[in-house]
């Protein structure tokens, strides 16, 4: 099997913080607002994803590791506390709101499992409280891997 083949097939835990523009109308820089640099982005127009050029701006920042069964879910846990370290250290909610951009974020956790049932994710009160402070979406994109 190649390397890419491997990579194809790995296990992967993931946490993602998104900023999608609106359509057609470019989004401020992310950088300077929140003073965090991109792990990835897309401009209005980059064909970087799909067949199609993008209509939006998207920004966004990442933590994944690789992870497969009982470790599954702590290691998608250990992803969303890290990227919610990551937006605290820099004060992100309290920016993101002063920008208005709150309603054009979220954080997606996600990746791709042996098996979907290892997918557990446990929210503790105190993840909760992080979460609710940021103030944004929190939404999942698991995907099974083929045997």
């Amino acid at each position: 099997m190649t390397s890419a083949g491997t990579e194809q097939n790995a296990a992967e835990a993931r946490a993602r913080f998104w900023v999608i523009g609106h359509k057609g109308e470019p989004l401020p820089d992310l950088a300077r607002v929140l003073g965090l640099a991109a792990d990835g982005s897309t401009s209005i127009g980059e064909v970087k994803w799909a067949a199609l050029p993008s209509p939006r701006d998207v920004w966004y920042i990442e933590e994944k590791e690789p992870a497969s069964g009982d470790d599954y879910s702590s290691a998608v846990e250990g992803c969303l506390d890290r990227i919610l370290t990551r937006l605290e250290s820099v004060n992100a909610g309290d920016k993101l709101r002063a920008a208005g951009l709150t309603e054009m974020c979220e954080i997606t956790l996600g990746g791709s499992a042996g098996d979907l049932r290892d997918v557990n994710i446990w929210h503790t009160p105190e993840r909760l409280r992080r979460l609710a402070a940021l103030g944004v979406a929190l939404g999942e994109d698991f995907y099974q891997l083929a045997n």
